[in-house]
């Protein structure tokens, strides 16, 4: 009953992104949009933040490429979750593609408010308490 997936690799270890193929064929074995074709999943390389040469960052992003179309994934992006680079990009990229998708099901007729084949439903609200850390260790950004 899932829209959308991401799936996450760290840009510093290489051997992660690997491990991305075999969640992303978890996902695809395990979960079906509502009109019945794949859900759309993005892949992230975390951690940009730690590759200084910016000549490097490219050539990762190249090869992030090319493994996203040979694993079909429908994008990837570079992210620094401390840095705040390309989170809020890659989040929206992912939630315009899933509402378009909705829209173009809803437009054929069907209703995307309903899955007949659902299992359960799950209501997500924003928490507008925000509780605070009481480790003193953690990071601003863990906060």
């Amino acid at each position: 009953d899932s829209h959308g997936c991401v799936i996450l690799s760290q840009v510093d270890k290489p051997e992660t992104m690997e491990e991305t193929i075999k969640w992303k064929k978890s996902v695809d074995d395990s979960s079906t949009f509502i009109d019945g074709g794949q859900i759309p999943c993005i892949l992230i390389q975390n951690k940009i933040d730690l590759i200084e040469d910016q000549s490097k960052v490219e050539e990762i992003k190249q090869r992030m490429t090319t493994f996203c179309e040979k694993n079909n994934f429908v994008n990837g992006f570079v992210t620094s979750v401390k840095e705040g680079i390309n989170v809020d990009e890659s989040m929206k990229y992912l939630i315009d593609l899933i509402v378009d998708r909705l829209e173009k099901y809803a437009a054929l007729g069907h209703d995307v408010f309903h899955n007949p084949n659902a299992r359960h439903t799950i209501k997500l609200e924003s928490n507008t308490h925000k509780k605070e850390s009481k480790r003193e260790d953690k990071k601003d950004c863990c906060k």
